[in-house]
């Protein structure tokens, strides 16, 4: 049986405590927060058949000791205050959830604990999120059995090796659940505009994403816009006013944007530095313009060129999991 602590019953620690509980059948949290109102909210929130299972604790160390594992959902700037202190209580194997905080940082506020680091997404709520673990050549086999088990039924899994990529894949799957709504309701809005009630407007949006999401699992993006796209349609007038107002631009800038505050976040190191200014972090601070972008988007990629030479996520060290494995 699953023994978690869950140290943050925010957001994305209530999402991962409801989905771990619901899909792993003899799963028990034990969850603390700083703010007792967060740790009751998530009680509260919970399916009654789920409440027994979740167990609310005073304070860490007592949440700690009881299980086999500990995930830490808090900010950045809470981390260091949030890990237990006591050598004992780090004994055992910590996942961090925080944006940008690497690993040799991690190892440095608990020296005495077995560090790995994820990023899943909110939709874990629903069973359907996804994370990505990051897997360190040298790891302790068990450690990873058990981030599997902790991470592997809310959602898809993803384990790569090279840890820089956590920067962009914090900006593209950690935050892109926000980017998609805000789409959503860009789209929604338009049609109300045009005179669709709102609430047939909402459901019309999620709908077309949800199908086309589908469509997108064995084609690429390009493909499905044209087979939409008629000469002289509705569907090009639409795509060229969305060109003309920068739409992919800002999506783009909104990953460049995200990924670049991980960054930083990690030179904040978890609570005890002060942020750098974007300039030290991510170049000049300055958005690219639109033909800068242009430019990126057309350039061919050169796989050599990449970390890891194109192969970073399926290389694997000698005994050591495949860079990149999906559980769903």
């Amino acid at each position: 049986m699953l023994k978690l602590a869950l140290i943050g019953c925010g957001k994305m620690g209530s999402a991962l405590a409801t989905g771990i509980l619901s899909q792993q059948a003899e799963s028990q949290v034990f969850g603390f927060d700083a703010l007792p109102q967060a740790c009751q909210a998530l009680a509260r929130s919970l399916p009654e058949h789920l409440q027994a299972r979740f167990v609310p604790c005073d304070d860490a160390i007592h949440a700690v000791e009881q299980s086999q594992a500990c995930l830490l959902a808090v900010k950045p700037r809470q981390l260091h205050d949030a890990i237990p202190q006591d050598p004992r209580a780090q004994a055992r194997l910590f996942i961090s959830i925080a944006a940008g905080i690497p690993l040799h940082r991690l190892r440095e506020m608990a020296p005495n604990a077995r560090w790995l680091r994820a990023m899943p997404n909110t939709p874990a709520l629903l069973g359907e999120g996804i994370s990505v673990l990051h897997v360190p050549k040298e790891h302790c086999p068990e450690d990873l059995a058990m981030a599997r088990l902790i991470l592997g039924p809310v959602g898809e899994l993803i384990e790569i090796e090279d840890e820089s990529l956590m920067h962009v894949v914090t900006a593209l799957s950690g935050s892109g659940p926000a980017f998609a709504a805000v789409v959503v309701e860009a789209l929604a809005d338009g049609a109300v505009n045009e005179g669709l009630p709102r609430q047939l407007a909402y459901h019309l949006a999620r709908a077309t994403l949800r199908g086309s999401m589908a469509l997108l699992e064995d084609q690429h993006p390009a493909q499905l816009k044209d087979a939409v796209a008629s000469p002289g349609g509705t569907t090009m007038a639409g795509l060229c006013a969305a060109e003309a107002a920068g739409l992919r631009f800002a999506l783009i800038d909104a990953i460049r944007q995200a990924t670049a505050r991980s960054r930083e976040l990690a030179k904040e190191g978890g609570g005890t530095g002060q942020a750098p200014n974007r300039q030290e972090v991510g170049g000049t601070g300055q958005a690219p313009n639109r033909q800068e972008v242009g430019e990126l988007a057309e350039r061919p990629i050169d796989k050599k060129s990449q970390p890891g030479g194109g192969d970073s996520l399926r290389s694997k060290p000698e005994g050591c999991v495949p860079g990149m494995a999906r559980n769903k």
